[in-house]
């Protein structure tokens, strides 16, 4: 490898490594730019002699992370690949396509529920964005509290999210957390529980406790050859009481970032951890209900799409629109067309009668 790409300029060579990884991709996840870095680019830099002593300082790597995000944007822009081909997605920038959505009132009623939060008061917790969509949809799955953030900013962040848990707070709070094996790491997880502890307090909720467990990422939770891919030196503030305190990585001041450990491992890290918080019969009596919901609803749907389509052959062409400005609505801070507000209702009744005759018209047909 060496001597086949060892004397290539760096520009030529990083273009080489990237068209590679897209004829021979064998990563099956969505991954940052900085997971194919540790994962693919450093190693192969690493292998052919190009990297120095002083390329695995956390600056130097931020410029390579520089270069590397230059060249993949020139091949884009050359139509040789796209992002997608090498499964990168940016979770650091929001973006949303229009689509259509739909308003369930009742909800309880009309939809059936797919999770409980039988536990509010456990907050997994992140640095990185990209971690963030993992530990999100596990706390959607066991009905759990998450954030993602840093530094000071976050603080409102938190207080939203502890607001939001109701009297839960004051049964105290378990903080999990997962960041980079750095003292930046190390003092953001820090501060996500100095962060619950001064807002439970400024809430009302003083006898309320913390506890703040972190979780990841730990050398142990790497093989040789992964530590030996993705290691690099921090940068110097804090960097002598963090190595005190951790040992660093083989009696060196050498940490690791999040980004490299693949999602499975993130997600089974997480998993594992929350088998000593949660409690598996906190959700037996749900699964059964809404079982029996989503069997009842799925039975109806047929009915109610054919007494929707009978009222709206009847009634539609008599509805009468208000007078509106679609342009006004967006002034005012809607995000949906406000559709009960549009319409007269002088024919709520005459749309329930439509709809209760078309119900009946049904009847022998179920």
């Amino acid at each position: 490898m060496r001597r086949t790409l060892g004397g290539l300029k760096i520009s030529e060579l990083m273009r080489t490594i990237i068209l590679n990884e897209k004829e021979f991709l064998a990563v099956d996840y969505n991954r940052s730019l900085r997971g194919f870095w540790y994962a693919t680019v450093k190693p192969a830099l690493d292998k052919l002699g190009r990297l120095s002593p002083a390329d695995q300082t956390e600056e130097e790597l931020t410029k390579w992370d520089a270069k590397l995000s230059l060249y993949m944007a020139d091949l884009v822009r050359d139509g040789l690949l796209t992002y997608r081909d090498l499964n990168i997605i940016d979770t650091s920038r929001q973006r949303a396509n229009p689509a259509a959505h739909y308003r369930i009132k009742p909800m309880d009623v009309y939809g059936y529920q797919v999770n409980i939060a039988p536990y509010p008061n456990i907050i997994l917790c992140t640095e990185k964005d990209t971690v963030y969509s993992i530990i999100a949809d596990l706390a959607r799955l066991f009905g759990l509290s998450c954030i993602s953030g840093k530094g000071q900013n976050a603080l409102g962040a938190m207080e939203d999210l502890i607001r939001g848990m109701g009297e839960a707070a004051g049964e105290g709070i378990e903080i999990l957390t997962m960041t980079d094996y750095d003292p930046s790491g190390y003092y953001i997880a820090d501060t996500f529980q100095k962060q619950a502890r001064d807002l439970l307090r400024a809430l009302g909720y003083e006898w309320a406790d913390v506890s703040t467990r972190r979780i990841g990422i730990t050398p142990d939770q790497l093989t040789a050859e992964e530590i030996e891919a993705n290691k690099y030196t921090p940068k110097p503030a804090n960097r002598a009481k963090w190595f005190r305190q951790t040992g660093g990585i083989g009696g060196q001041p050498q940490g690791l970032e999040l980004d490299a450990l693949p999602p499975d491992r993130i997600r089974d890290i997480f998993v594992t951890s929350l088998k000593n918080y949660i409690d598996p019969e906190n959700y037996k009596a749900f699964i059964k209900r809404a079982y029996i919901q989503q069997v009842i609803l799925k039975e109806m749907a047929g009915i109610i799409r054919d007494i929707e389509r009978g009222a709206i052959a009847q009634e539609a062409d008599n509805i009468t629109l208000k007078d509106f400005n679609l342009f006004d609505l967006a002034l005012e801070g809607f995000d949906f067309i406000p559709v009960n507000e549009l319409c007269e209702n002088d024919r709520d009744g005459a749309i329930k009668e439509a709809a209760i005759n078309s119900l009946k018209a049904l009847g022998g047909a179920y």
